[in-house]
């Protein structure tokens, strides 16, 4: 297997806006990518292309080298073998931060549960809480743990930082740099001051819309 994600001259357009146009992006099976650029600008829909969440209008996406999407084809999302933390977080609010982990996966026993909490910086008493009892930086990290839990080799973050203090964030980072050691890591950031001075990430990808010309530029650390 050569790569995590791959797109090949992808397009998606919403009607007038062009998110991606001709968009050609590979993405390693081991290290750190970084998307960027300002709100709005189409990174949480690349993510969405990625998961089977849309589907592309012209171009193939492929996961391990494998086709997933083409024009008027979609391997669904569940089939995809990968995890994602949504930018509005998508937690469950009938389930406790417990059941949000074990939910994600059949194969999480009490310690790796409790040493998920701890990564991301959660008392364990909050594992027995509900979303409506937490704040918002508590469930921000309730989501990156659910996407940690699933285990997957591929994992999405849109916009993780969110709600968080500067420490948390510094702490968040460390979670990433170790899993980004041996999974492939791919965070959607429109501010990237925290990941630029704490962590080493693999690829810098850089967004642009300039008179509904759409580009996405592999750019230099």
């Amino acid at each position: 297997m050569d790569n995590a994600i791959e797109f090949k001259n992808v397009f998606k357009s919403f009607t007038s806006q062009v998110v991606l146009e001709n968009a050609s992006i590979i993405i390693p099976t081991v290290g750190l990518s970084v998307f960027y650029g300002r709100s709005g600008i189409g990174k949480s829909t690349l993510f969405s292309l990625t998961a089977g969440l849309d589907m592309v209008d012209q171009g193939e996406i492929f996961l391990r080298d494998k086709l997933v999407s083409k024009k008027g084809w979609n391997l669904p999302c569940g089939e995809r073998n990968l995890s994602m933390q949504f930018q509005g977080l998508a937690l469950w609010p009938h389930m406790n931060v417990s059941g949000h982990l074990t939910f994600v996966t059949d194969h999480i026993d009490t310690r790796r549960l409790h040493e998920i909490i701890d990564m991301v910086g959660l008392p364990q008493e909050k594992l027995t809480a509900f979303p409506y009892e937490l704040s918002g930086g508590e469930c921000q990290r309730v989501a990156i743990a659910r996407t940690i839990a699933a285990d997957t080799d591929i994992m999405l973050f849109d916009e993780p930082f969110n709600n968080l203090d500067e420490s948390l964030q510094v702490q968040i980072c460390k979670v990433f740099a170790d899993l980004s050691q041996h999974k492939s890591i791919v965070i959607i950031q429109h501010d990237t001051t925290v990941l630029a001075l704490h962590i080493n990430v693999n690829q810098w990808y850089k967004m642009e819309n300039s008179n509904n010309k759409a580009t996405v530029s592999l750019v230099d650390p």
